[in-house]
């Protein structure tokens, strides 16, 4: 591999043992609920008996120029990794990251990369193994919990893969791990009763007999979500959205009424299933800021929007009003040359003036203050100019 930084150089490891080994070995104890053979399972795999990829302890602390070195490795690492998968040698690709971390020290990122691909390369205890590895340094790992809980799934670990997977679907939804769950939860809701093969007994297991699907965090008012995984309106499919409340209707619970933007400033309430509700990664920054960025725009066009919305308002208030006071087309073709709150003023004004004038020719008044304003001209009687909306 190429530009391998090798221990002895300018990258400073700081290591501390982090890891149990009492801990390894209950995570590769095989589940007694572990019944059936690949031939009920065809995606079933063997407990293989291969050694195990070596397993550093991780880099805790490294200096500037440090850090910027173990950066390098595992950028070079990435490149390596991807053309050894493209070409289908899966080993050289786990050899790759064995090596980076050799030298540069464990992270949990780089397990958790390898611990998928010794899934694919038929090795899951390894798997299982280096996923444990990486969450006991970052104990959130969604990559860790999905990989470790799929590679459970292989070996038959009924209870180890929900656990696994309801975890991972807690932090982050996924739709092919929730088909991955689904199989893994019909399995536990199987293993009730087992037989001893050794002597023949029943052995009687604990029944998960209450086990979600999902959990999933709560919401917050305000949480800024994208919606997910519609069949019924895929057109909402990844719009952004801010969470209101959970939905209080007793036929609805489970929901979350989310303000969803639909594009040019509008918006609109939808009562969605949590599962379709992802929330936002606030450790990507670049996608927190282009969330941000596209919010800002959405107020900005909101707003723009509302005040169109105002002035139309306004503008059928006005046409109600001249059909009201029996206004001449002329006349309203005029009127309809002002603003329409401006209008709307003037319109009362004239109103009144006929209501104390009962021989004035209400078309002639509105004509002529129109004129007036189109002229520039307010009239003497014209009132500051406010908002005003008749309904």
């Amino acid at each position: 591999m190429a530009d391998i930084v090798e221990s002895d150089s300018e990258i400073e490891l700081v290591s501390v043992n982090i890891y149990s080994q009492a801990e390894f070995d209950e995570e590769l104890r095989q589940d007694p609920s572990a019944p059936g053979t690949t031939e009920d399972d065809p995606e079933r795999l063997p407990r293989e008996s291969q050694s195990f990829p070596g397993l550093q302890q991780p880099c805790t602390s490294q200096s500037g120029e440090a850090a910027k070195a173990a950066a390098k490795v595992r950028q070079d690492t990435e490149k390596d990794v991807q053309v050894a998968v493209e070409t289908g040698d899966l080993s050289k690709a786990i050899g790759s990251y064995s090596e980076a971390m050799r030298t540069g020290g464990a992270t949990a990122l780089m397990l958790a990369h390898r611990a998928a691909l010794l899934v694919r390369h038929k090795r899951p205890l390894a798997a299982i193994r280096d996923c444990t590895a990486a969450l006991k340094i970052n104990s959130s790992m969604v990559k860790a919990y999905r990989t470790r809980g799929t590679a459970h799934r292989k070996l038959g670990n009924w209870r180890k893969a929900q656990r696994d997977l309801y975890e991972a679907q807690a932090l982050k939804f996924d739709v092919g791990i929730a088909e991955i769950q689904k199989f893994v939860s019909a399995q536990c809701l199987k293993v009730g009763l087992a037989t001893d093969k050794k002597d023949g007994q029943a052995l009687e297991l604990e029944a998960p007999a209450a086990v979600p699907t999902f959990a999933w965090k709560p919401l917050e008012k305000g949480q800024a979500v994208t919606v997910v995984h519609l069949k019924n309106a895929p057109d909402l499919n990844g719009k952004r959205g801010v969470v209101e409340r959970q939905d209080p209707r007793p036929a609805s619970r489970g929901r979350w009424e989310i303000e969803v933007r639909l594009g040019g400033g509008r918006a609109a309430i939808k009562s969605l299933k949590r599962e379709n509700i992802e929330t936002l990664n606030h450790d990507n920054k670049a996608l927190c800021k282009a969330w941000a960025t596209e919010e800002k725009a959405h107020l900005e066009a909101a707003k723009e929007l509302e005040a169109r919305e105002e002035k139309e308002q306004f503008r059928k208030c006005v046409q109600a009003k001249m059909n009201k006071l029996n206004i001449a087309q002329f006349t309203r073709d005029m009127v309809d040359q002002l603003d329409a709150e401006r209008a709307m003023d003037l319109l009362d004004i004239v109103a009144a003036n006929v209501a104390k004038d009962e021989g004035a020719n209400i078309n002639e008044l509105l004509l002529q203050k129109v004129k007036k304003l189109l002229e520039n001209e307010p009239p003497e009687d014209s009132p500051p100019k406010k908002a005003r909306l008749h309904l």
